[in-house]
């Protein structure tokens, strides 16, 4: 009896059942499809939607692009490198508040404010955030804030009097980015996702913790966060990052968070696919509706994404400079 091919044939078997929800997961593909390669302005870019179209914004060219939501067409642009008006050093995400931007600037350690529909400039305020998402609410802005070296924690400023208070967990560890969160608001609660561990924690907009929500049994999580709980264990690795929730974004009563799928010696940098998963919220209630993958070609590299309307926008690509357009069935 040939007992290495038995061997084969059932690790071949644990694998594809242990695989099973991630590969029968709908499988989304693009209804629009725009690439910027060959314009200088679009680089290393985040999105962001909002209400007058598509944001971009651009860490390397420092440059901020408004899209149209039907075509991905370029509408406006404004900003180039600099500490003056409109100017940045390292653009990262965006939040929009009752017609108005906030842009975080990790160069030069500000918040700019903008125009949301027209991109005027209206002026910055002096707050370091995270590289992670955040939200504005109410004249408060709600963010994950490195404290030290190898801290971070959640803060809530106040837009009016200058004022931080801050709240959640600030424990130790060996690299800050194993405690940064990206952080969402309905407008009701906090929802803040862990960037590398599977949990959300939501808060009340005073930053009192709520409830906490461990994704550790999530079958389609499963092979990502047995990837990370072995990476972490191997000597050298404790103070490195395996990225898990790679995105959030909340639509309507929808939190849909943005999974990096791990494989054993690579991050599925050739993978085709990016992995989300959907939660409607209900007040302190999550309800899990289901996952969905979206085919963005070989080399599918994806980092950030945002919805509107029933439409999910992300980038990626080969070289990370298309823009993806999928459309999210009606029962999600």
């Amino acid at each position: 009896m040939n007992y290495r091919f038995i061997f084969f044939a059932v690790s071949l078997m644990v694998a594809c059942t242990a695989n099973n929800d991630i590969d029968q997961s709908l499988l989304l593909d693009p209804v629009t499809v725009t690439e910027f390669e060959d314009n200088p302005e679009f680089s290393q870019f985040k999105l962001t939607c909002i209400d007058s179209g598509l944001l971009v914004t651009d860490y390397n060219s420092n440059r901020i692009h408004l899209l149209g939501y039907n075509d991905l067409d370029l509408i406006k642009s404004i900003g180039q490198e600099g500490r003056g008006p409109a100017e940045f050093k390292g653009i990262y995400l965006a939040s929009e508040s009752d017609g108005e931007l906030f842009i975080s600037d990790a160069g030069n350690q500000l918040v700019h404010v903008v125009d949301s529909a027209v991109l005027d400039y209206i002026t910055s305020i002096p707050i370091q955030l995270s590289s992670t998402r955040f939200s504005v609410f109410n004249d408060y802005i709600y963010s994950s804030t490195p404290v030290s070296k190898f801290e971070s924690t959640l803060m809530k400023v106040d837009l009016k009097s200058g004022s931080v208070t801050y709240f959640g967990e600030r424990d130790i560890v060996s690299n800050r980015m194993r405690n940064m969160y990206h952080i969402v608001t309905n407008g009701e609660n906090i929802y803040s996702v862990s960037y590398t561990e599977p949990i959300i924690k939501i808060y009340d907009l005073d930053g009192a913790v709520k409830m906490n929500y461990n994704l550790q049994d999530e079958d389609t999580r499963k092979g990502t966060i047995d990837f990370a709980n072995r990476f972490y264990n191997q000597e050298g690795n404790e103070s490195r990052v395996v990225v898990m929730n790679q995105d959030v974004f909340i639509d309507n009563d929808n939190l849909i968070i943005k999974t990096l799928n791990h494989e054993e010696n690579a991050h599925s940098r050739n993978s085709k696919y990016n992995g989300y998963s959907v939660y409607r919220v209900n007040g302190l209630e999550l309800s899990k509706v289901g996952n969905f993958r979206t085919n963005i070609g070989n080399r599918g590299i994806s980092d950030t994404f945002c919805a509107k309307d029933g439409y999910l926008y992300s980038n990626g690509g080969q070289n990370r400079l298309n823009i993806y357009k999928f459309e999210i069935p009606s029962d999600f």
